[in-house]
């Protein structure tokens, strides 16, 4: 029996030399094991597609300081082994050292071994989740641009008004609808008037005459109906052509700039930059509006035959109308704004002539900004905003009208009468 002891400490009794050949070829399988397992390390979260700068770090310092690691692991093992391993009952006092060091350089081999391969994988492991990490950073921040991007792509649509041209676009293909559904209805009506007078029918008697007439007739209804609404239905679409420059226009306006221009009325500093933001928007949406007015003279050819151009009702003369009152207020706002800015720049110019001469007189210190002026700037930004209120009023929706003419289609084509008595008041409120 041969006893294994650490620094005096029974750890195992062996049978016999041939136990601690065997103990020998476990420590060396547990070795080889660490080695493999180290070779598999540097593979670890190779070939992702993202690879961080702080991933890349750990990386290099795991190959680095790995392979140290294992070497130190490996003495410290040795020196252990050495120190207090013993065999005792081995044969002699030479076999006895013999199995020590042998059983101290396998072991120290399998430390130093599984110490590198842990230290590999665990920096590794770290450098795979920084990676991850990072990726998901990516992934976010990409989201977010798309968002970004998203938004950006509707409000620049929002402010083209492709939205509003693609709702007119949607009410003129309903109005076309409309008319075929018409034509077809009156080519029967056609076909029922010259069946009426073939001799076929006329040598039928006096119940299929009488079946006949009563179809036509119906027939004929149907199609006066069909034109009112159509009639109608061309005065609401005009009436929508007539508004979507001027909703265009709406929704390009200063808005904030003028509303900035009321409430910076508390600071001198607020005021000025307020002012110099606020002019050259405020001209630039003054070109708007004149380049909406030649937009509403190009609608002049599409007017309907049977509307009157002198009347006070016509959806043309309100937008011109309404675009008038627009610019007006807005070139009132303008003008207030310059002759502020004017003041403004007064009141700074006698300021720095004061400040040179090395004293403010009083007459400079309350030199200033007319609040009466600042009163009336606020009154034209209230005017203007109660323009625009006023030239929305009562506006009706492309897709209200799109489903009116919707009705109206499936009604003719159903023959639906009273449907089409409902449609045609419907049609008449809508214009």
């Amino acid at each position: 029996m041969i006893e294994l002891s650490l620094f005096g400490v029974l750890a195992a009794t062996l049978a016999s030399g041939l136990s601690v050949v065997l103990l020998l070829v476990a420590l060396g399988a547990v070795a080889y094991l660490g080695l493999t397992a180290f070779t598999a390390a540097h593979r670890l979260g190779d070939g992702r597609a993202v690879v961080s700068t702080a991933g890349t770090a750990l990386r290099a310092l795991g190959q680095r300081w790995s392979p140290r690691a294992g070497v130190g692991a490996s003495l410290v093992a040795l020196g252990v082994g050495l120190a207090g391993l013993r065999f005792h009952d081995a044969g002699s006092l030479a076999g006895s050292w013999l199995f020590t060091v042998a059983v101290a350089l396998t072991a120290s081999t399998a430390a130093g071994a599984w110490c590198a391969a842990l230290c590999l994988a665990g920096s590794r492991s770290l450098a795979t989740l920084a990676d991850r990490s990072a990726e998901q950073r990516l992934r976010l921040e990409g989201a977010r641009h798309a968002a970004v991007r998203e938004i950006e792509a509707k409000s620049a649509q929002f402010l083209s008004g492709d939205d509003l041209r693609s709702e007119i676009e949607q009410a003129e293909t309903a109005l076309t609808q409309l008319g075929g559904a018409l034509a077809a209805l009156e080519q029967i009506g056609t076909g029922l008037r010259e069946k009426l007078a073939s001799a076929e029918v006329q040598q039928g008697g006096a119940a299929l005459i009488a079946e006949h007439t009563e179809l036509e007739a119906d027939v004929a209804r149907k199609a006066e109906l069909g034109r009112q609404i159509q009639t109608e239905a061309e005065i609401a679409v005009f009436r929508l052509r007539c508004h979507e420059p001027l909703r265009r226009l709406v929704r390009r306006r200063p808005r904030e700039a003028t509303a900035a221009l009321g409430s910076a009325a508390a600071s001198r500093d607020a005021l000025r930059a307020s002012v110099a933001h606020a002019r050259p928007l405020v001209r630039h949406f003054l070109d708007e509006a004149r380049k909406t007015a030649e937009a509403l003279s190009v609608l002049e050819a599409l007017r309907p035959s049977h509307l009157d151009p002198a009347d006070p009702d016509d959806p043309l003369a309100r937008a011109r109308k309404e675009l008038a009152a627009i610019e007006s207020a807005y070139a009132s706002v303008l003008q207030r704004v310059e002759v502020v800015a004017l003041r403004l720049d007064a009141d700074a110019g006698l300021r720095d002539v004061a400040s040179a001469a090395g004293a403010l007189s009083p007459s400079a210190q309350i030199a200033g900004l007319d609040e009466s002026e600042l009163d009336q700037l606020i009154e034209e930004v209230s005017r203007a905003d109660t323009a625009l209120s006023i030239a929305l009023t009562g506006d009706i929706e492309a897709h209200t009208v799109s489903e009116a003419l919707a009705r109206g289609t499936a009604a003719l084509v159903r023959n639906d009468g009273r449907s089409l008595d409902d449609l045609v008041r419907a049609m008449k409120d809508l214009a």
